[in-house]
């Protein structure tokens, strides 16, 4: 069954994203026109007629049917730099969505460049995103081989009240800003499904 297809027939619900954990749905978020409530317990009635159970309060979402995060297209890369500022060595970052360009600033952590680079990435995305997403962090950064080829791959984590993982890989060394910034940039792209 394509519940997201299902949802997406309700009255008022212009379209659906469904999480799912070991088969089962853990979180719906839905784009609504009208009453978000009216939405919610539309969708509850419909899981208990074809699931034959509810979802727990908070586990269904909803946002208005003009939330840019459901219209934007992926966050692009613009550039990686280094700037040596008052006696401080920091990272930026900037990202583009849409027409408009953000950026985002790590200092040089002792964790290395690497982190920096996908810090200051994560950085430039909240700017985007607002409150929302203030604990988004990056959780791992690591160098890997994929068939012989040199790789990034990032985890950034939510902090939400259902946190998840979500991860990017770009090829490229740990040596290069650009590649830990696009492996960060496509583990963030991920967040919109």
């Amino acid at each position: 069954m394509d519940l997201e297809a299902l949802l997406r027939r309700l009255e008022g619900v212009v379209a659906a994203r469904v999480r799912y954990r070991n088969g089962e749905p853990e979180a719906i978020h839905l784009l609504v026109e009208g009453d978000p409530q009216e939405s919610v317990q539309q969708v509850q009635a419909l899981l208990m007629t074809a699931l034959g159970k509810t979802m727990p309060p908070g586990t269904i979402t909803t946002s208005p049917a003009g939330d840019r995060r459901w219209q934007r297209q992926r966050w692009q890369l613009v550039q990686v730099y280094w700037l040596w500022e008052k006696g401080q060595h920091e990272v930026v970052v900037e990202v583009r969505d849409g027409g408009q360009i953000f950026e985002g600033r790590a200092p040089a952590a002792a964790a290395g460049k690497a982190w920096s680079v996908a810090e200051a990435t994560v950085q430039a995305v909240k700017q985007v995103l607002g409150r929302e997403y203030a604990r988004l962090h990056l959780a791992h950064l690591e160098e890997i081989q994929v068939a012989g080829v040199p790789a990034i791959l990032v985890a950034v984590r939510t902090g939400l009240r259902h946190p998840q993982v979500f991860l990017g890989i770009a090829e490229g060394d740990a040596g290069s800003g650009e590649a830990v910034a696009r492996a960060t940039l496509d583990a963030l792209n991920r967040l919109d499904g």
